[in-house]
């Protein structure tokens, strides 16, 4: 009966095999020079110095889009409380002025790529549609219908 070795006799001879190589070869034929190793040191220094200047030059990105952001934010906001606005006042108008007030307000981005018209899209952010009716001095009616993000192409 012929018998194949096993795991642990074909660990054993590999453990034996990698013994004997490393003891004919000298313990420090891989060592490093001085001079090797600093010019490892100035290349590491000198990418770590590109990527502290790519990290600052995104970060200074981020922080301008973020600035765009709020700057578009606070815009909306006006143009929502101006609208807000106007309801409230259309609601709350003497007798003889009209009863039904039909106001509205919107964003709308629109580009157009100079070499590329085709790309060109319209983006209609939102659009809000609001009718007010006052009934009587006691009885009112505010309405609002809203469309965000339809967009053309």
């Amino acid at each position: 009966m012929h018998r194949h070795p096993t795991r642990l006799t074909q660990a054993l001879t590999a453990a034996g095999l990698l013994c004997a190589s490393l003891a004919t070869q000298p313990v420090f034929a891989q060592a490093i020079t001085l001079e090797q190793l600093a010019k490892k040191l100035e290349t590491v220094e000198r990418q770590n110095a590109e990527l502290l200047q790519k990290v600052q030059r995104l970060e200074g990105e981020q922080n301008k889009q973020a600035t765009q952001v709020q700057q578009q934010a606070q815009a909306v906001q006006k143009v929502q409380e101006t609208a807000t606005a106007t309801a409230v006042a259309a609601t709350t108008r003497s007798a003889e002025e009209p009863a039904t007030v039909i106001s509205g307000y919107g964003e709308i981005g629109y580009s157009r790529p100079s070499k590329s018209a085709k790309d060109a899209f319209v983006d209609v952010s939102r659009a809000v549609l609001g009718i007010h009716h006052r009934f009587d001095s006691k009885t009112r009616v505010n309405a609002e219908f809203e469309w965000e993000h339809a967009i053309t192409s």
